[in-house]
């Protein structure tokens, strides 16, 4: 976060990531990444196939999540 500001407001900017970033998106992303952790080792000490890939969506949901939360971010950042 900070070089998204940084590069959008300069090097002077004291932004703080939590100003730039959505809370509600930062949270959902950090717990579909742990559903996804725990899902997927969950299904390797398991040896489920199906819950492998239920892990992988969810980390798949958790970066799109990111990533949207990202793009807001740099969008907020502009002066």
């Amino acid at each position: 976060m900070s070089l998204i500001a940084t590069i959008a407001r300069g090097d002077d900017d004291e932004t703080r990531p939590g100003e730039l970033l959505a809370a509600p998106l930062s949270w959902t992303s950090f717990g579909l990444f742990q559903i996804a952790v725990a899902a997927g080792a969950s299904a390797l000490i398991a040896q489920t196939p199906p819950l492998l890939g239920a892990a992988a969506l969810f980390g798949l949901a958790a970066w799109l999540t990111l990533g949207i939360n990202l793009a807001i971010a740099a969008k907020r950042a502009q002066p």
